[in-house]
């Protein structure tokens, strides 16, 4: 997590998929998604991503 968190703050696009929680902690910006559609999206503020 720390080198994508790396890339991603020297501007590189991270397109991550998990079913952990802990690991979207780090994301700056959260997509539900069921049978292929959008249910919610979330910007989170203050993610360890900017850490």
């Amino acid at each position: 997590m720390n080198l994508l968190t790396k890339l991603n703050q020297a501007g590189t696009t991270i397109a991550m998929v998990t079913h952990s929680p802990s690991d979207a902690e780090y994301s700056q910006r959260i997509i539900h998604l069921f049978d292929g559609h959008v249910v919610t999206e979330n910007v989170i503020q203050g993610s360890m991503a900017h850490a």
